[in-house]
């Protein structure tokens, strides 16, 4: 696939551009706030209980609701559920359909918008060799299928949206393109291009991951092929399977908020596996601080790639002494602090100097403002090569502008760059610093080091993990401190910077929990599970479990994952370990301790191979 660049502007923010798509009141596009949703997680034909829960959601803020749509008695249900909800709300309601054609053509006639997955919508058949005979066929029984739903939503004047997920791609595609970003990319412009041969636009688009960083990939690819096909179709973002908790909320702004930054997004939806309601005040959090950070003009344009977008090629650096994965630090102040695995920072910065042995002892490495330890913090203007010393050395964008700064630099060995922002567009200030590292060779490893006001951990995590999570994607620095005026738990502090770092797919400090944000379609509690799971299983390092309510999307989700916990019917559950079926339909009160078992006879008969 040929790929140009993917962002207008990589430092003065720029929204990509794109049509409006009328939904109510609540339009699309265009120059609109970038809208907020969340979805059901009832079952769509208790009406009753749906149409509470989306009157909380809305409540919360919300512009628009999706509700699971399996059936055509969801269909009759939806309709009762839109007459209830009219009647004081005119919050466009988006049937979610998967599987049936004929579910979909029926929605039309209650549904704002409905969406469609390419994955699993017409093209299901598996065992089958898609050559490129047998690949034409099926794109052509797509458009056949496809075309009277395009017509009644163009006559009803009801919008599409195609939403992609690498979970549940085609045999068809996943045998041509493999799980990758290309394949999604792929397989959701195969329905555009139907979509527009019948001159069908009111559409929009959704590519989705559960791995943040494959996750902005993928929607990098799309609006790449968008800007070389001349396409302006608003996007809808969202990472798969979030989980909850802090957690939760960072894997979202990671994998939301680097897009975000760029100018893409009209719409995004936070998965959370939590009441539904939850995801709101959270998504408001991601825009707001977008916007908020954003600078237009503020400096000169920089539209030239320096990093690859698309895969992960980190930038080669002289380590010094750091170790070859990003680092954690933490400022400890005058205050000793207990941490606790898995979230033990890599260094602590004291101002006390009385608290070195402390630290040594636990065997954290301690950094000094003073002339003891191994490790000094000194800012460039001051700095001169320290005997026996290893220096992290704070440098700011403005003071690579003095003279002979960047020659300087050049000749720094055994060094640590510490940046510290000096605006509120820190993405914007940290590409442009790299971008002068890189163009004048220098390749001392970089720290980013955030300061923050928020006294709130949930405000702090989001607006941290916009900031630094992008460049941990792209492999560009090598370590993250955070600071807070008035949050003074270094304990926390460390914790996020290790689930940044965790969401970034850029260092797994425990095991990694993919939980999906349920709906009508779950077959158990999935918050309860997931908090049982993270509870037991956590301090795995290095191994990912997938919880998923049901298998719609389910088997494809857990794809890259090693163990599965997949829901199949009331009270029942699957196991599975790297995709293959290990434990069939067991009771859900056994499956807990089942997985416990099966995830230590995995672990032995590695050991022994």
């Amino acid at each position: 696939m040929k790929t140009k660049n993917f962002v207008l502007d990589l430092v003065n923010y720029k929204r990509f551009p794109t049509r409006i798509i009328r939904l109510n009141h609540f339009d699309l596009g265009g120059d609109n706030y970038i809208r907020l949703q969340s979805m059901t997680n009832t079952t769509t034909t208790d009406i009753n209980a749906t149409v509470e829960q989306i009157t909380r959601i809305v409540e919360n803020g919300a512009d628009y609701v999706r509700i699971t749509t399996p059936t055509l008695r969801d269909v009759e249900a939806l309709d009762e559920i839109r007459r209830k909800i009219r009647i004081n709300y005119e919050t466009p309601l988006i049937a979610d359909i998967h599987f049936s054609p004929k579910v979909a053509f029926a929605a039309l006639d209650v549904a704002d918008k409905i969406r469609i997955n390419p994955g699993n919508f017409i093209d299901r058949k598996r065992g089958v060799n898609y050559d490129g005979k047998k690949y034409n066929q099926e794109l052509r029984k797509i458009e056949e299928v496809f075309q009277p739903i395009l017509e009644k939503a163009k006559t009803h004047k009801k919008a599409i949206r195609i939403g992609t997920n690498i979970g549940s791609l085609s045999e068809r595609i996943l045998q041509k393109y493999g799980a990758t970003p290309e394949a999604m990319v792929q397989a959701t412009l195969e329905y555009i291009e139907i979509a527009r041969r019948y001159d069908f636009h009111d559409i929009a688009i959704s590519i989705k991951a559960s791995n943040p960083r494959v996750n902005v990939w993928a929607n990098r690819l799309l609006i790449s092929s968008f800007i070389e096909r001349g396409y302006d179709y608003p996007i809808h973002l969202g990472v798969t399977e979030a989980g909850n908790g802090i957690e939760g909320r960072v894997k979202s702004a990671v994998g939301i908020g680097a897009l975000l930054i760029d100018g893409i997004g009209d719409t995004i939806r936070v998965s959370l596996t939590e009441p539904p309601e939850n995801e709101i005040p959270v998504a408001r959090k991601i825009v707001n601080h977008v916007l908020s950070s954003r600078n237009i003009g503020q400096w000169e344009s920089v539209d030239k790639l320096f990093f690859n977008p698309f895969e992960y090629e980190p930038r080669k650096v002289d380590s010094a002494f750091l170790p070859p994965y990003p680092v954690v630090i933490v400022s400890s102040g005058d205050t000793y602090r207990n941490f606790v695995s898995p979230y033990v920072p890599d260094y602590v910065f004291v101002s006390n100097s009385s608290l070195l042995e402390a630290y040594q002892k636990d065997g954290i490495n301690v950094i000094a403002s003073g002339d003891k330890g191994l490790y000094r913090y000194l800012k460039l203007q001051d700095y001169s090569a320290v005997p026996k010393a290893k220096v992290f050395l704070e440098v700011s964008l403005n003071s690579l502008s003095k003279r002979g700064a960047l020659a300087k630099m050049k000749k720094l060995k055994d060094v640590a760059i510490v940046l510290v922002p000096q605006s509120s567009n820190v993405v914007a200030e940290l590409r442009l610093f790299l971008k002068k590292m890189i163009d004048n060779k220098i390749d001392l490893p970089i720290i980013l080091k955030l300061r923050y006001k928020d006294s709130d951990l949930e405000t702090l995590a989001i607006r941290a993990a916009i900031d630094s999570g992008v460049f941990f994607i792209d492999g560009l620095i090598n370590g993250l401190w955070i600071e807070s005026e008035t949050l003074n738990d270094a304990s926390e502090l460390s914790r996020i910077g290790f689930e940044i770092l965790q969401a970034s797919n850029a260092r797994i400090s425990k095991a990694e929990i993919v939980a999906c944000p349920s709906c009508g379609r779950s077959t158990f509690d999935v918050e309860a599970v997931t908090n049982q799971i993270k509870e037991r299983f956590s301090k795995l390092k290095g191994i990912k479990i997938a919880v998923m309510g049901c298998i719609v999307n389910g088997l494809g989700e857990m794809a890259d994952a090693d163990f599965g916990y997949v829901g199949t019917g009331n009270g029942l559950v699957s196991l599975y370990y790297k995709k293959k079926l290990m434990k069939r339909n067991i009771k859900e009160e056994q499956a807990l301790d089942e997985l416990d078992r099966l995830i230590k006879a995995q672990q032995f008969n590695q050991k022994n191979i």
